[in-house]
């Protein structure tokens, strides 16, 4: 089958766009210069530039040829911000993404391509191989790795998983993605802050997780968890969502959502009458947690003793168990989350990553997003 040519990117073929029909040869650095002449998303290409050299080397430490994408997190992390709208229940991958020392190339259905090209990955220098969707991406994976020694993330076909290695590179962002991640972060933080002030006693748990869906999705979030609890209800459940219970003296929402594939959170509390001390207690409790936490979260500091640092406060405000309650630390990422704090984690906080802390105490549920510093 012959590769899709949107028009809108004809004026951009270069020698490593696709393999269309090339039109004239110009280096990464005048395509840049023509992105920015067609009002085109520049630092991300650069972005874009970067990671395929960041692949390069790793292909080059460990003499492969060729390296294949197929989890959605990792093709989002390599386009700068790509999104897989559409994967079979099965986890059967209808996009994929190679790259090798001569470009980059994206494996997708016909189904599915126009809209990869359109609006996830426009212009930012890549190839496009594509099959039917009746016959899916196994046998053009199959053809495009035949001859060569390929790495995967996932072991896809006849590659060899190094997901391993892939992992790790994926949770490093670059100044780019770090600067991006902080505006957005912050986005989300005031969007539920300002949803919560908009919540109106006698409302349910269910009707005001379906105001936080729709005001995510009218601010271009992908709402990926809503927590919704009325009171003092369903404390008991840390993976709790939202039922028909009316809300009365109190509120507190807990969301993740997505934007351009990277995972962020918010968590907020809301009062109609006056909380008593003991919840006040919980609350002043919680935020003693949450500045200890943050003061340890630098570059370098081990994850096993930012742990035991940790249960070390609790024990200290004499809350020995409430960390059994559920998880409490966890990055996120491209995926979601990256990693969940344990007891005995190898390694340490790495710089320019995010860690998003939850506290429970009792019916006090309160959370923080933490920019792991130099």
């Amino acid at each position: 089958m012959q590769p899709r040519k949107p028009e809108a990117e004809a004026h951009l073929q270069t020698n490593f766009c696709c393999d269309r029909k090339v039109i004239v040869d110009i280096t990464p650095e005048q395509f840049g210069d023509l992105l920015d002449i067609h009002q085109l998303d520049r630092e991300r290409y650069v972005e874009v530039e970067r990671n395929q050299q960041i692949v390069l080397k790793l292909l080059e430490e460990t003499r492969y040829d060729g390296l294949l994408l197929t989890l959605p997190e990792n093709i989002a992390w390599f386009t700068g911000g790509g999104q897989v709208h559409f994967q079979h229940a099965s986890g059967t991958s209808e996009t994929a993404l190679f790259i090798n020392k001569t470009g980059r190339v994206i494996l997708a259905v016909d189904s599915i391509a126009p809209l990869l090209f359109d609006r996830e990955i426009k212009a930012l220098g890549f190839q496009l191989k594509e099959r039917l969707w009746t016959e899916g991406l196994e046998e053009l994976a199959d053809e495009i790795c035949r001859g060569r020694a390929v790495i995967s993330d996932s072991g896809f076909g006849r590659t060899r998983n190094f997901s391993n290695r892939i992992d790790p590179i994926r949770q490093q962002p670059s100044a780019y993605i770090t600067q991006k991640y902080q505006a957005t972060q912050q986005k989300l933080t005031e969007l539920i802050q300002g949803i919560a002030t908009s919540i109106l006693p006698g409302q349910t748990e269910i009707e005001v997780a379906s105001k936080i869906s729709a005001e995510l999705i009218a601010h271009q979030f992908q709402p990926q968890r809503l927590q919704v609890y009325s009171d003092e209800h369903h404390y008991q459940y840390p993976h709790w969502d939202y039922d028909h219970t009316p809300i009365q003296s109190r509120c507190a929402v807990h969301v993740v959502a997505s934007q351009a594939g990277l995972h962020y959170a918010a968590t907020e509390t809301i009062d109609f009458e006056q909380a008593d001390s003991s919840i006040l207690q919980s609350r002043e409790q919680a935020q003693v947690i949450l500045k200890q936490a943050t003061e340890l979260c630098k570059a370098g500091y081990s994850l096993t003793e930012l742990w035991q640092e940790i249960l070390k406060t609790y024990a200290e405000l004499v809350l020995p168990d409430e960390w059994r309650t559920a998880e409490f630390a966890m990055q996120l990422g491209y995926r979601n989350p990256e990693q969940i704090l344990i007891p005995n984690l190898e390694g340490e906080l790495q710089p320019n990553t995010f860690w998003f802390l939850q506290i429970r105490i009792g019916s006090t549920l309160t959370g923080k997003s933490i920019h792991v510093s130099e």
